[in-house]
């Protein structure tokens, strides 16, 4: 495993981990994957060459001292057992990054990811409560733990996204000081998200109007018809869909207790609160204090 990846950043999903990873990448000590997320330790079947193949993608940071990728697939348990440890047998040494987010505003984006890439179109409160994923992939005490029990505490770090969001340079600064990087090696880094929900999505076309169109019938039809009713008819069957704010209070409503107790535990695990999240948790300490620790303990 001698330039295979030595960094995970495990997730967790629409948490900033796209922005993280490129931010990581400006370190000239530090080598990112391109794809960012090769998904080899839950879905082996994607590299037929095996390890040999998916170490490729680190070469030509060889001779960096940290080789990471960035599979959010990592940190979503149950649907994917055993990563963990997986992961822990394939490179015992590795550093585990894993990056939170309040996990309302988590949901509420996987949501409209749902929307975008897999076609949910059921009503927000009846998809946060049929669907387990939108609560498990921010249960981050459950996916942490698992890590936890194949990790040496030294070797994982929690970074929240709305802390690097406020104060970019000091929390990977951080982070490079946790890899035993210089972090004035990288003062000009950034960390930039670019693949935010925009404010308006729009919607799929009709399964009827792409049957019609792939028609004879249609072929001829449309060079009859003014473009400017085939513009108005576009429009009206593809009218883009508002980001409502009643999808977040739906998550607040399916999600909110179970997501306090969640938050809850992550904070006894962390021995910290998050003060920057709806109904984040004091850890528990017998001072009352909130410590802000970032190495998992």
């Amino acid at each position: 495993m001698a330039a295979g990846p030595n960094l995970f950043l495990i997730g967790a999903m629409k948490a900033g981990t796209s922005a993280l990873h490129r931010a990581l990448a400006q370190h000239p000590d530090l080598y990112m994957s391109e794809p960012k997320e090769p998904r080899f330790f839950t879905r082996p079947e994607l590299w037929p060459g095996g390890a040999a193949a998916y170490e490729a993608l680190f070469r030509a940071g060889r001779d960096c001292r940290f080789r990471g990728e960035s599979s959010t697939e990592y940190a979503k348990a149950p649907l994917f057992a055993g990563t963990a440890e997986r992961i822990a047998g394939y490179a015992p040494d590795a550093r585990i990054l894993y990056l939170v987010r309040d996990p309302i505003a988590r949901a509420v984006s996987h949501y409209w990811f749902n929307w975008q890439v897999h076609g949910e179109r059921r009503d927000p409160r009846v998809a946060f409560r049929e669907d387990p994923h939108y609560l498990l992939f921010g249960d981050y005490a459950m996916q942490l733990a698992r890590y936890r029990r194949c990790f040496p505490a030294q070797q994982i770090r929690v970074v929240v996204l709305e802390e690097i969001e406020r104060d970019p340079r000091r929390e990977l600064a951080g982070v490079w000081s946790w890899l035993g990087l210089d972090p004035a090696a990288a003062v000009r880094a950034e960390f930039e998200a670019r693949n935010a929900t925009p404010a308006a999505l729009p919607s799929r076309r009709p399964a009827w109007l792409a049957a019609l169109r792939a028609t004879p019938l249609w072929r001829g039809l449309r060079p009859a018809l003014p473009r400017a009713l085939r513009r108005a008819l576009r429009e009206r069957v593809e009218a883009p869909v508002a980001r409502a704010a009643s999808v977040r209070d739906a998550a607040r409503e399916a999600l909110g207790p179970a997501c306090r107790e969640r938050v809850r535990a992550l904070a006894e695990q962390l021995s910290r609160g998050f003060p920057l999240w709806e109904g984040g948790a004091e850890p528990h300490s017998e001072a009352g204090a909130v410590a802000r620790i970032e190495v998992v303990a």
